[in-house]
């Protein structure tokens, strides 16, 4: 099957929207000056921006994006990268080399740095748990009445049925 043969209006497979989504990046990477440790994330903006345009991704679509030379300023426009101007290097970046400091002094020993003391304790765990504990008692308190309730409905409505049982048997 060649691609000629296939339907222009049939969706675009995933694999076609990351492979034309990696090759409109590295045409916006060549043309902007984007550096190279950013192009993960201009390919994965520029997917994004594909996915979302109307009617979505077909075969024609994809096939049209191979083939372009320049990348349109709809889809430029729309990326955060390209947007960002901290984001976008036009010069290399300089290496910072770090010159060693040589020194005559002798190392004087290395003193341990005291260890963390905490100044303020918010509330003891004992005083944290009676609280819980209190919440907690009632709560249970509260279910012991709720179900010592539906305990007293249950037993009127069984000695009420036994009684209009005796009433229909007598």
């Amino acid at each position: 099957m060649t691609y000629a043969n296939i339907d222009t209006n049939r969706p675009a497979t995933f694999k076609q929207v990351q492979a034309v989504s990696y090759s409109v990046a590295k045409k916006i990477e060549k043309s902007s000056g984007i550096d190279n440790k950013l192009f993960g994330r201009l390919a994965k903006q520029v997917q994004a921006v594909l996915l979302s345009q109307t009617g979505g991704l077909t075969h024609g679509k994809v096939q049209e994006l191979f083939k372009l030379t320049t990348v349109p300023k709809s889809i430029i426009s729309k990326l955060e990268i390209i947007n960002e101007p901290s984001k976008v290097s036009k010069k290399p970046a300089k290496k910072v080399t770090k010159v060693a400091k040589t020194s005559t002094k002798s190392k004087q020993a290395i003193k341990p740095e005291p260890e963390y003391v905490q100044k303020h304790i918010p509330a003891t765990p004992a005083k944290y748990q009676s609280k819980i504990q209190k919440d907690f008692n009632s709560r249970i308190e509260a279910l012991e009445a709720s179900s010592a309730e539906t305990l007293e409905k249950i037993e009127l409505i069984q000695s009420s049925l036994e009684t209009l049982i005796t009433t229909i048997k007598g």
